[in-house]
C-alpha cells in the first residue's frame, strides 16, 4: 500500500496567549488611528492638540501590539495566526505614524509662517473666496 495522501492532525494548538492581548490592541491602535484622521480631514488638516493625542494615542497602542506579538512568537507550540495579523496591523501603522510625524516635520512652517524652503501660495479656500491678497506669492528670502 502507498503513502497516504493528506495527513490530518486531530491536534489543534491553541493560540499564543500574548496575541490574544496583541490583536485586541492592534485593533484599538486602528482605530484611534481612523479617529485621529477623521477629525483632521473634518478640520480641513488644521487640527489641534486633539487629533495628536489622538494620534500618538495609535503609535503608542501600535508598538505595545507590536511588543506583544513579537513576544507571543516566542511562546513554543502555539498558533500564531493572531500574533502573525497584529504583528502585521501593528507594524503598517507604526511605519504610517512614523511617515506623517517626518511629513510633519519636513513641512513645519518658520517663526515667519512660511515652510522651510517652500514658496507660500494660495490656497483652495483663498481661491474659492476670490481675496486679492491670498494670490501674492512670496519666496523664502
Amino acid at each position: 500500500m502507498g503513502k497516504p495522501r493528506h495527513k490530518i492532525s486531530y491536534i489543534r494548538k491553541p493560540f499564543a496567549k500574548r496575541s490574544l492581548i496583541g490583536l485586541p490592541l492592534a485593533l484599538v491602535s486602528l482605530i484611534l488611528c481612523g479617529v485621529s484622521i477623521s477629525l483632521s480631514v473634518g478640520q480641513q488638516g488644521r487640527g489641534g492638540l486633539d487629533v495628536a493625542a489622538w494620534g500618538i494615542s495609535s503609535l503608542l497602542f501600535a508598538v505595545v501590539a507590536l511588543a506583544y506579538g513579537g513576544l507571543s512568537l516566542m511562546e513554543r507550540d502555539k498558533n500564531y495566526l493572531l500574533a502573525k495579523i497584529g504583528i502585521w496591523m501593528s507594524g503598517v501603522l507604526v511605519v504610517f505614524w512614523i511617515c506623517i510625524v517626518v511629513a510633519g516635520l519636513a513641512g513645519k512652517p518658520d517663526a515667519s509662517g512660511q515652510a522651510a524652503g517652500h514658496p507660500v501660495r494660495y490656497s483652495a479656500y483663498c481661491h474659492a473666496q476670490g481675496d486679492a491678497c491670498c494670490f501674492q506669492e512670496r519666496e523664502m528670502a
